[in-house]
């Protein structure tokens, strides 16, 4: 096969989801650097990435060692283009880890507190049912159940739950796997294999037992003579009563800890979503095209893209198109430069600054305004006085008492003898977010194609109605005026979407992982005050035989089950608290500690408790003194 003119023998084949450790999206085909390549043209490349496996016994501090001698040998050798280069020795793990670990170890601890309050329903469930047993219990002991007998049967019951409870959820998690790829972050690892089923059978084996041991060593100091004597007048003691009240406190806690974290993670979400990317991504399609240049002068690259953008802005559906060596979201090329005022920087201190090489329709076709002076034309050509146009951030750093325009920008950047060497700053634009809605834009610097021209370019093509109908006819239309290039097609809108997705991800997970607490949370208050009912019909009978009204019941166990929930929110403000920092490099433009989310949580979670409580309630309220 044939790669930049020059032919290849495919030597290899890899499977078909290989990616090379530092990605390169779209990366089909791999070969060496030549070393004529590096030695010639790319001597003073600032960044190269290299793999490389440790001979056992050898630890990174050694590697980082050798290898720092080694940059300094290089420096020694080439003082021109090695001074203040070095190398950066890291873990491969770690750095591979490190993008998603913040998101592991929040979405881990989400499902330890949505598991634990699943645990404390269960538990208190199971303390229901064994005082509904007790009879039976009492039966087994008086014929000879010893306690060892009566633990062994609850907690092989309670075991049983839970591994049943961890089947079903293996079943889900194949399903729910498949229903998250479509929201997913490209780079998160996901997915349902032998070690994650070994876990969930572990994790089902050990919850079963600890969860249903406090309620086995309860029933197991059963009295056969005194609890069948009591014929069904039994009621649950103070610490029965107390255990079950601990459990709903501390499930309410932990739901509003959840609760307040998903509210933190929605608003940050709805802040970013509110942040002007600078652009206007709706009905653009971009493709990247990459062709053989060998037989292209370097002139002659410019006359090529500028006749490209006009006749797919001539295109049926086609509004305006145009071309840079980077679209907005996706990065580009950063290039150190001097300016008017500060060419006495020294080399290796000069700001780097993102740098784009575009056609004059650039900025019309992605909707980027012009804030002050003109834009770049097609009278900014070769022979012509050099011509940049910046944006406000670079305004602010680099001129921020001053007025850019008509300043002078020496770059540092590779150049052919027909670019200039010196830049006049003739126009202004607006700030475009260049990598990610939640960052910052930082200073940007454009130059005309015409004046310098790099091999690789990301054309923008904005359309009447949906992007992606116009890709073939702008596929057939680049195949006219050369028969070597390839191509890859996106919508805009599709890249804001993915630059969007590392914060989408975890604020949905996060979010129905505190739904399913609330109404975890909702279930054990509704439990507890459902027992208590059953427990005290007797009670509440006499009290009403005695006077009582039912609003006065209905008083009592609202303020039963309001006092847990307080109680519950409470321990969850501390908790809460004492987590912010594990949730605070998520958030953009709010803090971890933000007293509105959680005086929003504090009501909802009182709401849900009160509808939570209708129904045990509303059953004690009806209660027939006669009939009791």
């Amino acid at each position: 096969m044939e790669l930049d003119g020059r032919s290849h023998v495919i030597i290899g084949v890899l499977p078909a989801d290989f990616d090379f450790p530092v990605r390169v999206a779209g990366a089909e085909v791999w070969t060496t650097t030549s070393s004529e390549f590096v030695e010639k043209e790319q001597r003073a490349w600032p960044v190269m990435t290299a793999v490389g496996r440790l001979r056992p016994g050898i630890r990174p501090a050694d590697a980082g060692q050798h290898m720092a001698g080694l940059a300094l040998q290089l420096q020694e050798d080439y003082p021109e283009t090695n001074t203040e280069h070095g190398f950066n020795i890291v873990s491969l793990q770690k750095q591979t880890a490190a993008r998603v670990r913040p998101l592991l170890m929040l979405l881990l601890g989400s499902v330890a507190l949505v598991l634990l309050i699943a645990c404390t329903n269960v538990a208190n469930l199971m303390l229901a049912r064994i005082s509904g047993r007790r009879n039976q219990l009492a039966v087994s002991a008086a014929i000879g159940a010893g306690r060892p007998d009566l633990i062994r049967q609850l907690l092989s019951e309670s075991v049983i739950l839970a591994l049943v409870g961890g089947a079903l959820g293996v079943l889900l998690a194949f399903a729910g796997t498949r229903a998250l790829v479509s929201f997913i972050p490209a780079d998160f690892p996901i997915g349902v294999n032998g070690p994650v089923l070994l876990f969930t059978l572990l994790l089902s084996l050990l919850t079963g037992i600890v969860f249903g041991l406090v309620p086995a060593l309860q029933a197991a100091r059963v009295d056969p003579a005194s609890t069948l004597n009591e014929a069904g007048r039994y009621t649950p003691g103070r610490k029965q009563n107390l255990t079950r009240k601990i459990l709903v406190v501390v499930e309410t806690a932990m739901a509003f800890v959840l609760l307040t974290g998903a509210g933190l993670l929605i608003r940050s979400f709805s802040n970013m979503m509110a942040v002007d990317p600078g652009f206007d991504p709706d009905r653009v399609l971009t493709f990247s095209m990459s062709r053989d240049w060998s037989d292209y002068h370097v002139l002659n690259r410019a006359t090529f893209y500028l006749e490209l953008s006009e006749r797919l802005a001539n295109l049926p559906g086609v509004e305006s198109a145009g071309g840079g060596t980077a679209i907005p979201l996706s990065g580009g090329f950063m290039a150190a430069f001097n300016h008017e005022g500060a060419r006495d920087i020294p080399d290796g201190e000069r700001p780097l600054t993102r740098y784009l090489s575009v056609t004059p329709s650039y900025f019309s076709t992605l909707g980027i305004p012009l804030i002050r002076g003109r834009g770049l034309t097609a009278l900014d050509g070769r022979g012509q006085p050099g011509a940049v146009v910046v944006n406000q951030a670079a305004a602010r750093t680099f001129w921020p008492d001053e007025d850019p325009i008509g300043r002078r920008i020496y770059p540092e950047v590779d150049i052919t003898e027909y670019d200039p060497t010196e830049f006049t700053v003739v126009g202004i634009v607006g700030d475009v977010q260049d990598i990610t809605l939640d960052t910052e834009a930082g200073p940007c610097i454009y130059v005309p194609c015409t004046q310098q021209t790099w091999p690789n370019m990301t054309f923008a093509v904005r359309t009447v109605g949906e992007p992606l109908t116009v890709a073939g006819a702008v596929r057939d239309e680049v195949l006219l005026m050369t028969d070597e290039a390839s191509f890859s097609f996106r919508a805009l809108d599709q890249t804001l979407v993915r630059s969007i997705a590392q914060r989408r991800f975890p604020m949905t997970l996060l979010t129905l992982f505190a739904l399913l607490a609330l109404v975890l949370a909702a279930t054990g208050i509704y439990g507890v005050l459902s027992c208590s009912v059953v427990e005290r019909t007797r009670e509440i009978g006499i009290r009403m035989a005695l006077g009582a009204q039912s609003g006065q019941v209905t008083a009592m166990f609202l303020k039963q089950g309001l006092r847990l929930v307080v109680i519950g929110v409470g321990i969850g403000l501390v908790v809460g608290f004492a987590g912010s920092s594990l949730i605070e490099g998520m958030l953009f433009g709010i803090g971890s500690t933000d007293p509105m989310t959680s005086a929003g949580m504090v009501v909802i979670l009182l709401a849900v408790a009160l509808g939570a409580s209708y129904l045990p309630v509303r059953r004690a309220a009806r209660i027939n003194p006669v009939e009791t």
